[in-house]
């Protein structure tokens, strides 16, 4: 039999008619290579059959598939002999094809949506990330901790209630996992946002763990870094519930003329802008849109640098403004999350921040609904 047949994907080949039968295998099928897979991949092998002899796996068709699993080679050709001696799929004539395929194991929203330049998250957002959700501060005695994630990929609040027993506990690092180091982060503990109360224990919205921002003075900030691409625009997918009106989302905006974007709440309304002009918002450049008030929110905020800025909330349609200019660069201003223009500080909770220096509109519905499938958002 001709020993093309097999190759590092076709690790068995056999055969019968009633003339003969024939078996070959890849010279691989069973060695250390072919049993050990890229990272973030795991090896599946399906055995195929055919019920006439010599039949083509790559150009036959009139193949069904008998198992696909993770086991061994060497316990996928036990169950193709087995096959043959039972008689059920071993009558003649017949082929048989064990195949290896590598199959992905990391899982996220950032491993289905790649590319993210910062993503804050109180649940895991890639299967690959090894650091931690956010770093603790108890009030108790100021002693901190890098609190992470469970099994399930949710923040480990069992760990968090340990820490923070008997005590309120506040986040000093909101760190990123998008791989890019733009950790979230607030050194004076009178701006530190609460994730833990004494009294009532891990701080929720809708049955999962939320930042609390205390309308005042609690701020995490990012740093000059700007978020954004003057050629490719910015997406922001943000998870919320504001309480009171003011105060931001992410903006890297201040009353000094350093101002770029702002994602920010006025009124029962989220604004998303950008600018070319340092010293003001033009209004063409920005684009509104209402939120439910004293309830979780899901907004999207896109710029594309050639079409336009718009924003939307729980899935509904784009509210946009045409015609946006280039993001004026400055590179002093820190891109803060819970506050914009120095003076407005977000009253609420906080529970996913996620920025694409790019415009995702066309992965919109996607993220959107990876986020509502866990939040339980919208219907």
């Amino acid at each position: 039999m001709d020993a093309s047949l097999a190759n590092a994907d076709i690790e068995l080949y056999f055969s019968a008619q009633a003339d003969g039968y024939g078996l070959v295998e890849s010279p691989g099928s069973d060695s250390v290579v072919n049993s050990t897979p890229a990272e973030d991949y795991q090896v599946e092998r399906a055995i195929y059959y055919n019920n006439t002899g010599l039949a083509s796996y790559v150009s036959d068709s009139g193949w069904s598939t008998l198992t696909q699993n993770t086991e061994s080679y060497a316990a996928a050709k036990a169950r193709v002999e087995d096959y043959i001696r039972g008689g059920t799929y071993g009558k003649l004539p017949c082929t048989f094809a064990i195949v290896r395929t590598e199959e992905s194991v990391r899982t996220g929203l950032l491993v289905d949506y790649p590319g993210a330049a910062a993503a804050y998250s109180l649940r895991l957002l890639d299967t690959d990330y090894t650091g931690s959700a956010i770093r603790v501060r108890r009030a108790s005695d100021n002693a901190e901790q890098d609190i992470g994630f469970d099994g399930n990929g949710d923040l480990d609040t069992s760990a968090l209630a340990t820490f923070c027993s008997g005590t309120d506990g506040f986040v000093k690092i909101w760190y990123d996992q998008s791989g890019n180091s733009n950790d979230a982060t607030q050194t004076t503990t009178g701006g530190q946002p609460k994730i833990y109360d004494s009294s009532t224990g891990v701080v929720t919205e809708n049955g999962k763990p939320a930042i609390n921002l205390d309308g005042t003075n609690d701020i995490l900030s990012i740093g000059s870094v700007s978020l954004y691409s003057n050629t490719n625009g910015q997406s922001i997918f943000a998870v919320f519930k504001r309480d009171t009106s003011g105060g931001g989302v992410i903006s890297k905006y201040s009353t000094l003329n350093q101002r770029e974007y702002r994602f920010i709440f006025i009124g029962t309304s989220i604004t998303y802008g950008v600018q070319s002009n340092p010293s003001s918002f033009d209004a063409n450049q920005e684009t509104t849109t209402s939120i439910l008030e004293n309830s979780q929110n899901l907004a999207t905020a896109v710029w594309n640098p050639s079409v336009s800025t718009s924003v939307a909330v729980n899935g509904g349609a784009f509210s946009n403004a045409s015609s946006p200019a280039a993001s004026a660069t400055n590179t002093t201003r820190s891109v803060n999350i819970g506050e914009y223009n120095d003076v407005d500080y977000m009253n609420g909770n906080l529970q996913e921040v996620i920025v694409y220096a790019s415009d995702q509109s066309a992965n919109r519905t996607g993220i959107e609904s990876n986020i509502n499938t866990y939040y339980s958002i919208y219907p």
